[in-house]
């Protein structure tokens, strides 16, 4: 029987942050990028996928972002808090490991998570990201111009978007979403390192953020996932390559579905050496 625990929220200090569980099984907790919802995994197809792949989904919404609370103050925003929401989450499930993967802002709290809480991270998935510090000006830039210029940019690079998806990011809070980029991401590719914790990294191969994500992936030997053609917004559609990678890295982990789930096929996974770029 599958568990669906939807409109929830867990206390973080003084913030609500929003979360829901679907399915069963070896828990994925899904952090999604910046200006999102919880919501576009599932209109993506990842939650049908990886439910039919046999795991408990834990969807969150960030702070700054769809159902959770808005903080208006940069300094809500610092990386360990945002770390601290998932480890909220975890704690009123009683999930005491999770896998994550986290695609863009959200692969960077995924990676905070496990760099200062590596014994509650089974395998950590980053796409769109790295580890290295990044300077978020160009989003700043971007977001100043309120959400209407936001969206026009996102058609830029993936065409026009279903009302739906519109509808989401037109939904944001402005004035959270530019507290949310206020402050710079700092280094955390040493403490991610010490962690210990498995890994697989991802990326459009003409996204900005990929020889750096590449570059960290093959100096530590984890797997690396090439999206070829992709830029930053496309790559995050992947579902089939990404879906069937986890299924890779978990099946070397030991982890089998339960019967009559389907695992996808295999892909390629590659980590060449690339020097480092950043936005």
């Amino acid at each position: 029987m599958m568990d669906t625990i939807a409109g929830n929220y867990a206390w973080h200090g003084d913030v609500r942050i929003a979360f829901e569980v679907e399915g069963t099984g070896d828990p994925l907790v899904l952090l999604c990028g910046f200006s999102q919802s919880r919501d576009v995994w599932r209109e993506a197809g990842f939650v049908d996928a990886f439910i039919r792949n046999g795991r408990k989904l834990v969807l969150v919404d960030p702070r700054g972002h769809g159902q959770s609370d808005k903080p208006h103050e940069p300094a809500a925003y610092e990386p360990e808090l945002e770390a601290g929401d998932v480890l909220a989450i975890l704690d009123d499930l009683a999930i005491t490991k999770a896998d994550i993967l986290g695609y863009s802002r959200g692969g960077v709290t995924a990676m905070e998570l496990a760099s200062r809480h590596p014994e509650r991270c089974g395998l950590l998935v980053v796409g769109g990201a790295h580890p290295y510090d990044q300077d978020l000006s160009l989003y700043r830039q971007a977001i100043a111009e309120g959400l209407e210029a936001w969206v026009s940019i996102i058609e830029e690079h993936v065409g026009t978007l279903p009302e739906s998806a519109r509808a989401m990011f037109m939904a944001n809070d402005v004035e959270a979403l530019r507290a949310a980029v206020a402050l710079d991401r700092p280094d955390r590719s040493e403490a991610l390192s010490r962690s210990g914790v498995p890994m697989l990294l991802y990326s459009g191969t003409k996204d900005p953020v990929c020889a750096a994500a590449r570059s960290y992936a093959a100096a530590e030997g984890v797997p690396f996932l090439d999206l070829p053609g992709m830029n930053h917004m496309q790559a995050f559609f992947a579902v089939e390559q990404v879906v069937s990678a986890i299924a890779a890295a978990k099946k070397a982990q030991g982890f089998e579905p339960e019967p009559g789930d389907e695992l996808s096929p295999i892909p390629d996974l590659v980590g060449e050496p690339h020097p480092r770029s950043f936005m």
